[in-house]
């Protein structure tokens, strides 16, 4: 968090002369160590050692932050199309996490291929956020010039929080998730 607030405080992941340009190195290594921590002793533990309904309802924060992005995306400060206005549809994701949370905390059974269903369904919406995320940036540019189809709004603090935390806690947890399905907890 402190190297990415830097980052983004002194300009440097704003920067697009160099090669590669820091913002994609900035969402290289959320992927390397959102992986890293899934596949990790640490995710190992957390698959044995925490409940479907505390991995699941960590994904929670997904609501209330595709409703923020939602409007982040209306009046112009993120591109429309990383919201559900666009083509981004994780707030599924995040209202089947506290749906799902909900359920277990009630004492309630829900299947396995439920569980597997939701997270593979929030696997594959990070996917399709990270390729919106690539597609407009100021590089690749797919949706135009018009600075309101560009992602450069988590270059910035503190929206660089954005992919540097909720993003690898986000693809972390899948993978957690993932590792304790596949355990047959």
């Amino acid at each position: 968090m402190a190297i990415s607030s830097i980052a983004a405080w002194s300009g440097t992941l704003a920067q697009f002369n160099s090669f590669p340009p820091p913002m994609f190195l900035m969402i290289a290594s959320v992927f390397v160590v959102s992986f890293a921590v899934g596949f990790s002793p640490f995710g190992r533990a957390a698959a044995a050692e925490l409940s479907f309904a505390a991995l699941i309802g960590l994904q929670g924060f997904r609501f209330p932050l595709e409703l923020i992005m939602h409007h982040a995306g209306n009046v112009g400060i993120m591109p429309v199309q990383l919201s559900y206005s666009g083509y981004s549809f994780d707030i599924v994701t995040g209202i089947g996490a506290l749906l799902i949370f909900a359920l277990l905390k009630s004492g309630r059974a829900i299947s396995r291929s439920v569980l597997w269903t939701w997270n593979v369904w929030g696997s594959f919406c990070l996917m399709v956020i990270a390729i919106i995320a690539v597609t407009t940036s100021p590089v690749v540019r797919l949706f135009g010039d018009d600075p309101r189809n560009l992602n450069t709004w988590v270059l910035y603090f503190p929206y660089v929080w954005l992919p540097v935390v909720l993003v690898t806690v986000a693809i972390s947890s899948h993978v957690v998730i993932t590792r304790k399905l596949m355990k047959g907890d």
